[in-house]
């Protein structure tokens, strides 16, 4: 008898040490891994970004998208799986008149979410904090308000420059820096999502959720523009410009810091941006236009350069330049100049000087010169493919070259380009191509710098000299003086030209003001270009003196 009691207490101490084993071996061993699998099924996630793409920054790392934050409500798809067909159609209409939306839609949502394997949907965003009270009083089944971070803003903030996602498609980017980086942006999974605690029945236990960052990184891609420089020019454009555009570069490295287009138009509405008046979706800073006076830099760069003449050669002006017996061009000052030197007649912006320094210049050189001055390259560093349609193309004759030599029939340049060349006009005469991207960033974190090309230098530092100079002049004497501001000296240059359209009787004009600052030691270029203006020195000047003027509060 003893004997076999101790064989039971042996067995039962055996039993005893391996049940503690194998509690030991799950508490210590498995232990974190039953823990998570516990939490996976006691727990479901909801993904709270827009989009699940990488960011696009500013030079400074500053976000340019993922910015916006607005209060949502979500929905789990199997809320109403347990309940019967009828209870659930119940359920449903009562959901779907709290909240707004009809059954059909909201039962259609449902259906779709669970065909795509979603375990969730977005009913609603942007709730006002009287819904969200309602909403969470309600204790609906199932339903969840928590936080959404929108990739847009929806002012119309560098969304030309940044494009959009189309979501229907899979979430692919379909213009601007979206489209060029898509493969980078949208590998990855980075972010936040929420957490939620759910009951035996897979039910969503109100109120026990929390927002985690996920660990995954998706790549990024770092932009030249500057963010605060972009907030000075996208305010400016709303206050003066109703279509055109403005482009801000950065004159030692080229960067472009600020580009706004306008009409701008609403990323989460494109069907509608198709079908507005006034092309929104067109981004006008790389959109070929008549450059006007403009152009006139170009023809005096290449007669400075082939001595065809200086500053101080004499020309005269009757108020109009005769080419043949039915072709006569108009100077802006109609009884004329009189006698003017080639310096007085670009403060005034001639048309009949400028035709005669053309004419002897010739259209040969001044097409050489064109293409050493990089006028019509398309390149911009990071973003390939854009700018493609502008050019400088005539036919030989008189009346063809005057029309190029003021920036007319025959010329098409971008805001970019024009800024491009002011850049080099101030630079020496050194000229290196733009960039818009300053570095992408990987899946694992590693940075690729945009890579730094060699200036060339495209005519002498003497040339740009005298250019420096006249475009001092046209600010503080001739057609600029609009553009002045009291903190420091500019210089720059007004343009109107034609664009052979009518609003009735009266033909359509683009006006323009390019410059830069401080004009000493200068640092940034500004391109303006306004549509269907009155002049350059009424409608572009001003925004270049705005601008200016808050960008010198802004580097001190």
């Amino acid at each position: 008898m003893p004997q076999r009691i101790n064989q039971i207490m042996i067995l039962c101490l055996v039993a005893f040490v391996y049940l503690t084993g194998r509690m030991g071996y799950y508490q210590l061993i498995q232990g974190p891994e039953l823990a998570q699998r516990a939490a996976v099924m006691r727990s479901r996630e909801i993904e709270l970004r827009e989009y699940p793409r990488g960011n696009i920054l500013d030079r400074n790392h500053l976000p340019l998208t993922n910015v916006r934050i607005s209060s949502a409500a979500y929905l789990w798809t199997d809320t109403f799986a347990d309940q019967s067909r009828n209870h659930a159609s119940q359920s449903i209409q009562q959901l779907a008149e709290i909240i707004g939306m009809s059954s059909y839609e909201l039962k259609r949502q449902l259906a779709g979410a669970k065909q795509k394997g979603d375990s969730f949907i977005l009913l609603r965003d942007n709730l006002t904090a009287k819904e969200i009270s309602a909403w969470q009083e309600a204790d609906l089944p199932g339903l969840v308000v928590a936080p959404l971070l929108h990739r847009y803003r929806l002012d119309g903030f560098c969304v030309h420059l940044l494009g959009y996602v189309d979501k229907s498609l899979e979430g692919r980017g379909m213009v601007g820096i979206e489209k060029h980086y898509d493969s980078l942006l949208a590998a990855g999974d980075s972010g936040q999502e929420m957490l939620s605690i759910v009951d035996g029945r897979g039910q969503v236990i109100a109120g026990l959720h929390k927002v985690k960052k996920k660990e995954k990184l998706s790549g990024s891609v770092v932009l030249t523009i500057d963010r605060r420089i972009q907030e000075i020019v996208e305010n400016t454009v709303n206050c003066y410009i109703d279509k055109g555009a403005v482009v801000v570069m950065d004159i030692e490295s080229r960067d472009i810091v600020a580009m706004a287009s306008r009409p701008a138009f609403n990323p989460y509405e494109i069907k509608q941006a198709l079908s507005s008046p006034g092309q929104p979706l067109l981004n006008r800073a790389l959109t070929p236009y008549h450059p006007g006076s403009l152009f006139k830099i170009v023809v005096s760069i290449a007669a400075l350069e082939e001595h065809i003449c200086t500053p101080g050669d004499k020309y005269h002006c009757e108020g109009e330049y005769t080419l043949g017996e039915k072709l006569s061009v108009a100077c802006m000052k109609k009884e004329g100049h009189g006698n003017l030197t080639m310096e007085e007649a670009f403060a005034c912006s001639c048309n009949p000087c400028f035709i005669q320094i053309a004419l002897d210049l010739g259209q040969h050189r001044l097409m050489k010169w064109v293409d050493t001055l990089h006028l019509t390259d398309p390149t911009i560093t990071g973003l390939p493919g854009y700018s493609k349609n502008s050019y400088v193309c005539f036919e030989g004759g008189a009346a063809a070259l005057a029309n190029v030599c003021l920036g007319q029939q025959g010329v098409m340049l971008t805001p970019v380009q024009i800024a491009s060349l002011f850049s080099t006009v101030a630079d020496d005469g050194q000229w290196v191509a733009p960039r818009i991207v300053a570095s992408t960033i990987d899946q694992q974190g590693v940075s690729k710098q945009a890579e730094f090309e060699p200036k060339q230098r495209v005519m002498q530092a003497e040339t740009a000299a005298i250019l420096q100079r006249l475009l001092r002049k046209v600010v503080a004497e001739g057609t600029g003086q609009a553009a002045a501001i009291q903190e420091t000296a500019v210089a720059g240059k007004t343009a109107t030209a034609q664009t052979g359209r009518y609003k009735g009787e009266k033909e359509i004009l683009n006006t323009w003001f390019a410059g830069y600052l401080p004009a000493d030691k200068p640092r940034w270029v500004i391109v303006v270009l306004v549509e269907e203006g009155e002049s350059g020195a009424q409608n572009s000047a001003p925004v270049f003196r705005d601008i200016a003027r808050q960008m010198v509060k802004y580097s001190m």
